[in-house]
């Protein structure tokens, strides 16, 4: 019976660590996203303790699978450079170009979808400097990626695996944020709007009260009420716009207007309700 105590005591104290480890990173994530917005919320409860945990969670989980296909392709880019030069290190006999054709054809997959993606939004690439030294650090990236790619998966006798791998896996994820402009920041975001905290398209329904509030920083900033619709006595609407911050504490951020450059105020979140598009409110 002791055995059992102890056992349930360890399974306890681990318990708690990782709950604690998981609240820590959320906050550390949250910090960081209300950085990246100019934004603190208040009033934030003890029981928010748990929407650090999600927090912590989703976004590993989302950076997991960003960084894993962004390492695929640049896998894919290594070993093709590789096979193409006479100098290269043998590798063991099973471990070639060939024998990873089921990561190469995901990774031609993954490309095809993402250029079919960019296509379809319109995005339109200038061919400025600053384009041109984002995308030569996007090769950089993919091609040090791959070389770590493959350090962990393939088997190779003239490496010294013990520490390899490890160090291998810690740059994988590591090594993209530090290279690619908006690598772990827009991941972060995708994160916070799976868990509701950012909307990207939607309609915000606000006390008539705060009209002049939105007013106002609609005027100082050179923009106009043309897209706001007066709903009722009580309440006015704003359109197609991005909620920046929500959920947590007593008050929300919202983006007047999709435009970059359009104001964000402060909103009571018992003044305002969001409709997503298609859902009545």
């Amino acid at each position: 019976m002791k055995l059992d105590i102890e056992k349930v005591d360890f399974f306890n104290g681990v318990t708690s660590l990782v709950a604690k480890c998981s609240i820590g990173s959320g906050l550390l994530l949250v910090l960081l996203y209300c950085n990246s917005i100019n934004f603190y919320p208040r009033n934030i409860q003890a029981g928010d303790g748990l929407f650090f945990i999600w927090v912590s969670l989703v976004f590993g989980f989302i950076f997991s699978i960003v960084t894993l296909l962004f390492s695929m392709p640049g896998y894919t880019l290594y070993s093709a450079l590789r096979l193409l030069n006479p100098w290269r290190r043998k590798l063991k006999p099973n471990s070639n170009f060939f024998d990873s054709a089921a990561i190469h054809l995901f990774s031609i997959i993954t490309v095809a979808v993402f250029s079919i993606a960019i296509y379809f939004n319109d995005l339109n690439f200038q061919l400025s400097l600053g384009e041109i030294r984002n995308f030569v650090f996007l090769l950089i990236a993919l091609f040090i990626n791959g070389v770590f790619f493959s350090n962990i998966f393939e088997a190779n006798p003239n490496r010294d695996n013990k520490w390899l791998k490890p160090i291998s896996l810690l740059f994988l994820f590591v090594l993209p944020s530090f290279i690619i402009d908006g690598f772990f920041y827009n991941s972060l975001n995708g994160a916070m709007e799976k868990l509701g905290v950012r909307e990207s398209q939607s309609s915000v329904y606000i006390d008539m009260d705060e009209l002049p509030v939105v007013s106002d920083a609609l005027k100082v900033s050179g923009y106009s009420l043309l897209g706001i619709d007066k709903i009722s006595e009580k309440r006015f609407k704003i359109p197609n716009t991005i909620i920046e911050f929500q959920g947590v504490g007593d008050t929300n951020l919202i983006r007047l207007c999709r435009d970059k450059e359009c104001p964000s105020i402060h909103i009571k979140a018992e003044k305002m309700t969001v409709s997503k598009p298609n859902k009545a409110t």
